[in-house]
């Protein structure tokens, strides 16, 4: 598999802007992989904030 930083890091510095984003290609180019790497980013960064968010809880119940 081909490793594809540089645009994995341009969808991700622009992915919350509220712009629609339309990956293309041709066939076989390694769309859905680009956009299975965005999703685990993505859902990284949500488990991330969610630990912090509840050790934070707890550290201050106790």
């Amino acid at each position: 598999m081909i490793k594809r930083d540089y645009y994995l890091n341009r969808l991700i510095h622009y992915m919350w802007n509220e712009e629609i984003k339309v990956i293309t290609g041709i066939c076989r180019c390694g769309k859905p992989v680009l956009l299975f790497d965005i999703r685990y980013y993505s859902t990284s960064l949500l488990i991330i904030h969610l630990f912090r968010h509840i050790s934070h809880i707890f550290w201050t119940l106790f």
